[in-house]
C-alpha cells in the first residue's frame, strides 16, 4: 500500500474552498493532536505572540499537523497588537479551544506530528507571489499506525535509505519529490522527551537531510517556543546544519544511534566564589564591563568573556564550536556560516580605574538554532601567574545569563593544549545548552 494513501480524507478537508492564498508572505504553524500538559501554555502564548508580532500583509495557517486539518486562517495586518488582538479576538478563541481539548482522542499520541503527511498536504496549496514559511511544534520522533516500519523514538533514527527511496517505498521517500517544497523555510520548536543530546542531534541531522531534498532549508531546532518565534519573526532562512546525505546507504530501516566515545567534561564552578569584599567589588566591575557587549543580531546569541587580572599581560581566548560538524570560531578562524568570532582581546585592562576597562571583552556570535550540542571553552593563552577572574556572558535577544569562571595562577599554554583541553588547567568548558537552559537571568 502506498503510504501516502492515507493521506486522501484529510487532504480533501484542506483544500474544499480555500486553495488559493494571495498575500506576501505566508506562514504554516503544524501543532500536535495533544500536547503535554507543561507545554500547552508556552505553545499557546507564543502562536498568539506570532500574530501580534509578525509583520503586516502576512497570512497566518494553524493546523493540526497530526490529522492534516485546518485549525485557522489569519490575515494579519496593521501594525499595533492591542489593534490585532482585537481584530482576531475570533481566531485566538478558537484556538484556546483548540489547546483545551489537545489532550483529548484516544488515539492522538502526545506532542506527535505526521510530518510526511503535513508536507503532502502543503503541497496542495498554491502560493502564487508569496513566501512560505513553516513553523513546527511538536516531538522530532515520528509515530503513525500506517507507518509501523518507519515509526521510531529516543535511540533511533531512519537511515539516509528511507530519504533516498520513492514514496512507495518509504513514508520518508523523496525520490519523487526533488524541489517540491523548493525555497521553503521551516523551523522546530521539539515538545516533549527527545533523548540524550546525542539522540537529539541524530534525529536533526536526518531530518536536515530529509527536507533538503526536497529543496526546503531546516533553519532552526530549538526547546523554547518564545526564542523559535523569533527565529521566525527574523525571517533567516539559511540551513541551520550543514549535514549531507549519504548517497551510499541504501538501505531502508531504522537504526539505533551510535554512542561515541567517553568524554571527561571540565566544567567551571558554578557556585558563587567567596563573597569576599574584594569578590562582590570585582563581580560588579565585570558585569558593569559585560555591559558594553554589543547586542547579537537578530536570531543570533553573543557568548562574551570579560575577566580581572593584576597583570596587564593576560589573555584568555573563547573558542566556540556551534555545533559537532561545524568549523569552530576562535582568534585563527573567526568566520563560518554558523558564526563570527567578532573581537579577540590581547589582553585585558587589568586597573579598575583603567579608562578604557569597559572595552575589555572577547566576543564570539552564533545562530541560536545551532546550539542543540555547541561547545564553548575557554583557554588562558597567557597568564601571570595570579589568580583570574572573570565571567561568561550569555545574551539573546533581552534576556542575559552570566556564569563566573576562574583560572587559579599558572602562564598558561598559548593554546598549544588545544588538542587535549579536557585535563588541562588552561582550559575551561562552558556548556552553552544546558546554561542557556537552566541558568538564571540577570
Amino acid at each position: 500500500m502506498n503510504p501516502r494513501c492515507t493521506l486522501f480524507v484529510g487532504l480533501v478537508t484542506l483544500i474544499i474552498g480555500h486553495d488559493t492564498i494571495a498575500a506576501e508572505r505566508t506562514i504554516v504553524v503544524g501543532l500536535p493532536s495533544a500536547i503535554s500538559t507543561a507545554d500547552r501554555t508556552p505553545v499557546f502564548k507564543a502562536v498568539i505572540d506570532l500574530m501580534l508580532t509578525v509583520q503586516s500583509e502576512t497570512r497566518v495557517l494553524i493546523f493540526n499537523a497530526q490529522a492534516q486539518t485546518r485549525i485557522c486562517d489569519v490575515e494579519v495586518t496593521g501594525t499595533s497588537k492591542r489593534g490585532r488582538l482585537r481584530r482576531l479576538a475570533r481566531e485566538v478563541a478558537i484556538i484556546k479551544r483548540y489547546f483545551k481539548r489537545t489532550d483529548q482522542g484516544q488515539e492522538a499520541v502526545i506532542d506527535n506530528v505526521h510530518v510526511p503527511a503535513f508536507l503532502s498536504v502543503l503541497r496542495h496549496i498554491q502560493l502564487p507571489g508569496s513566501s512560505l514559511r513553516i513553523l513546527l511544534f511538536g516531538s522530532l520522533y515520528h509515530s503513525a499506525v500506517q507507518d509501523i516500519h518507519a515509526t521510531f523514538g529516543p535511540g533511533f533514527v531512519p537511515s539516509d535509505g528511507h530519504v533516498l527511496a520513492m514514496g512507495r517505498e518509504s513514508v520518508f521517500g523523496t525520490a519523487d519529490l526533488k524541489g517540491s517544497l523548493d525555497g521553503v523555510a521551516i523551523d522546530w520548536c521539539y515538545l516533549g522527551h527527545n533523548g540524550s543530546t546525542l539522540e537529539r542531534r541524530a534525529v536533526v541531522r536526518f531530518w536536515t537531510i530529509y527536507f533538503s531534498e526536497m529543496g526546503m532549508a531546516l533553519t532552526s531546532v530549538l526547546s523554547s517556543p518564545h526564542v523559535t518565534i523569533d527565529n521566525v519573526i527574523s525571517g533567516s532562512t539559511d540551513p541551520a546544519f550543514p549535514d549531507r546525505i549519504d548517497r551510499r546507504d541504501r538501505r531502508i530501516e531504522i537504526r539505533p544511534v551510535d554512542s561515541p566515545p567517553k568524554e571527561t567534561r571540565v566544567r567551571p564552578d558554578r557556585q558563587p566564589l567567596e563573597e569576599t569584599a574584594a569578590f562582590r567589588r570585582h563581580r560588579m566591575a565585570l558585569e558593569d564591563a559585560a555591559k558594553s557587549v554589543p547586542k547579537p543580531r537578530s536570531g543570533f546569541l553573543s557568548i562574551a568573556a570579560v575577566w580581572i587580572s593584576k597583570d596587564p599581560n593576560v589573555d584568555v581566548d573563547l573558542w566556540v564550536r556551534p555545533h559537532s560538524r561545524a568549523d569552530e570560531l576562535y582568534f585563527q578562524k573567526q568566520e563560518t556560516p554558523e558564526g563570527r568570532h567578532l573581537r579577540d582581546v590581547v589582553t585585558a585592562h587589568s586597573g579598575l580605574g583603567d579608562a578604557d576597562w569597559q572595552s575589555s571583552w572577547e566576543l564570539v556570535e552564533v545562530r541560536m538554532a545551532t546550539l542543540e550540542d555547541a561547545t564553548c571553552w575557554l583557554n588562558l593563552y597567557k597568564g601571570g601567574g595570579e589568580t583570574i577572574e572573570g565571567i561568561v556572558r550569555l545574551l539573546f535577544d533581552h534576556r542575559v545569563v552570566d556564569v563566573p569562571f576562574s583560572f587559579t595562577g599558572g602562564k598558561g599554554d598559548k593554546a598549544k593544549g588545544r588538542n587535549h583541553r579536557e585535563n588541562s588547567p588552561f582550559w575551561i568548558s562552558i556548556d552553552v545548552a544546558e546554561l542557556w537552559s537552566n541558568g538564571p537571568d540577570q
